[in-house]
C-alpha cells in the first residue's frame, strides 16, 4: 500500500503556488497516495482543471462544512461569534484527523502557514511541513512567526536565497530548499501551439493582474519606450486578477489601448512567451518567479525587477536574463528599447539556461523531495 501525503491549500485560483502544487502532485502521484484539501470553494480555472485531471481526491472544506453568514443584529452577532463561527473549523479538524490515519506519511501546509490552526491541533506524532511560497521580506512580516514555526517539523523554502536569509537569522530552524517543479517537456511542446496571427512584434507579461506585481511600473516604462521610439512592438498582459478593471482604465487614460493589450486568463500562455521579444516581470516581491524559468524553456529573454528572493537567483545576477531596479521605469524603458532594437539578444543568455532548467524537472523535484523526506 502506498503511503499517504496530504497537501493543504487555502484557495485555488490562477497563480504560481497553484501551478507548483499541480506540478508537484504530477511528479509524486505514482509513488504516493495523494490527497488535496482546499479550504475555500475553488474558482474555475485552467489550473484547477489540471488538478482534477490528475485523478487525486480533492476535498473542499467550505463545501463540506459551510459556515452560516454573520448576522446583522448585535445580540445574534455575539451568539454567532461565541457558538457558531468555530463550528465549521471543528468539523473540518475532525475530518482531517480521520484522514490522517496510520498510513499517512506527511501532512503539508502548502501556502505560508495558512493551515497553522490545524497544525496546532493535529497530533504531534504527525509529520508536518510548511511550504513557503514567498520571499524573505514577506517571511519577517508574518504575525506570531516563532510560535507558528514550532508547529511544523520542517519549513520548505523555494529558493536557496530565501533559505539562506532565514537560516542566518534563525540558525536553529529546520529548513530545506526544494526548487519548484516544472513539466519542461510539456511547456516546450505547448509553446509550439498556434495562437492568433501577430502582424506586429510584442513584449509579454504573464501572471496575476494584482497590486504586488507592480504592473504600473511596466505600463509606465512601456509608455516612455513608446513615446521615444514609436515602435510597432506592443505589450501583451496575459492573466487575470483583482485589478484588471483598474489597469484597463489606466491604459485608456494613457491612450495606449491599441498598444497595450489585456489578453485575459490565457489557458496556454507559452506560445505568447515563445513569440515575444521578451517576458517582463516587474514585481515588488517574488517568492521565486517561475515565469522567468518558463520563458527560458520557451526560448525567450526573461527580464525582471531585482526584487527580494527569487529573480536574482533565477537570472544568476544577470547571466540568464536582465535585471532592473524595482519601480525604475526609466531603466526598464531603456531595456525595452535595447531589446526592441536587437542590442539585447537571447544569445547572450541562452548558454546558461539548459543546466538550470534541468534542476527543475519533475524527476529532479521528486529526487530532491524524497531525499529531504528521508533525511533524519
Amino acid at each position: 500500500m502506498k503511503k499517504k501525503i496530504i497537501f493543504n491549500m487555502p484557495q485555488f485560483v490562477t497563480g504560481g503556488a497553484e501551478r507548483v502544487l499541480v506540478n508537484a502532485i504530477e511528479a509524486l502521484k505514482n509513488d504516493y497516495d495523494i490527497h488535496v484539501i482546499i479550504r475555500t470553494v475553488p474558482k474555475q480555472c485552467e489550473l484547477f482543471d489540471q488538478l482534477k485531471n490528475l485523478n487525486v481526491p480533492v476535498t473542499c472544506l467550505e463545501k463540506l462544512f459551510p459556515s452560516l453568514p454573520k448576522p446583522k443584529k448585535t445580540l445574534k452577532k455575539i451568539y454567532w461569534k461565541i457558538f457558531i463561527r468555530k463550528k465549521p473549523f471543528k468539523k473540518s479538524l475532525n475530518f482531517m484527523k480521520k484522514l490522517c490515519d496510520e498510513n499517512t506519511l506527511l501532512w503539508i501546509d502548502f501556502l505560508n502557514f495558512a493551515f497553522y490552526k490545524y497544525a496546532e491541533e493535529l497530533p504531534s506524532s504527525l509529520h508536518k511541513w510548511c511550504w513557503i511560497q514567498g520571499g524573505s521580506d514577506f517571511w519577517w512580516e508574518i504575525k506570531d512567526l516563532n510560535n507558528k514555526i514550532k508547529q511544523y517539523d520542517k519549513i520548505i523554502g523555494i529558493s536557496h536565497t530565501f533559505t539562506k536569509n532565514v537560516k542566518e537569522k534563525l540558525p536553529n530552524i529546520s529548513i530545506e530548499t526544494i526548487l519548484n517543479p516544472l513539466n519542461v517537456e510539456k511547456i516546450a511542446r505547448q509553446s509550439l501551439a498556434d495562437i492568433p496571427p501577430n502582424k506586429t512584434p510584442f513584449f509579454v507579461y504573464v501572471g496575476r493582474i494584482d497590486g504586488d506585481k507592480d504592473i504600473t511600473t511596466l505600463i509606465n516604462a512601456y509608455k516612455l519606450f513608446y513615446e521615444k521610439t514609436h515602435s510597432a512592438t506592443k505589450l501583451y498582459l496575459c492573466g487575470t486578477g483583482t485589478q484588471v478593471t483598474y489597469y484597463k482604465n489606466f491604459i485608456q487614460e494613457l491612450h495606449l489601448e491599441k498598444q497595450i493589450i489585456l489578453k485575459g486568463d490565457t489557458a496556454n500562455p507559452f506560445p505568447y512567451m515563445r513569440q515575444s521579444k521578451a517576458l517582463i516581470l516587474s514585481s515588488f516581491s517574488e517568492g521565486y518567479g517561475m515565469v522567468l524559468l518558463e520563458a527560458m524553456i520557451c526560448g525567450t529573454i526573461p527580464v525582471s525587477s531585482d526584487c527580494v528572493s527569487g529573480p536574482r537567483e533565477i537570472l544568476a545576477n544577470g547571466k540568464r536574463g536582465v535585471l532592473f531596479e524595482p519601480q525604475n521605469t526609466v531603466e526598464l524603458a531603456q531595456i525595452l528599447e535595447k531589446t526592441d532594437a536587437g542590442m539585447i539578444q537571447k544569445q547572450n543568455f541562452e548558454p546558461y539556461w539548459h543546466d538550470f532548467i534541468q534542476q527543475h524537472t519533475l524527476n529532479a523535484f521528486k529526487h530532491n523531495f524524497k531525499s529531504i523526506l528521508n533525511k533524519k
